[in-house]
């Protein structure tokens, strides 16, 4: 199985600039169904992606990371 990242940060960063994810994929360009299979996990963001979203919500360069990179993590019983 691939690495499952959580996209929180950045799901709050959105909200923090008024971005949808249909106004993220319009705004980027990719299709609102790319970027709804990239937010759950289902394909991986590009590294061309990852600089146009930082772009876009003001990320620095060294918080990349936090918002691109963060681990979920499955709690075992």
């Amino acid at each position: 199985m691939a690495e499952q990242f959580d996209y929180d940060a950045l799901l709050k960063r959105m909200e923090e600039y008024r971005y949808s994810q249909s106004r993220l994929a319009r705004d980027m360009p990719i299709s609102r169904t790319s970027m709804s299979a990239k937010m759950h996990n289902k394909n991986a963001f590009t590294q061309w992606e990852i600089r146009r979203i930082c772009q876009l919500l003001e990320i620095p360069d060294e918080e990349v990371g936090k918002y691109f990179f963060n681990k979920v993590v499955r709690k075992s019983v």
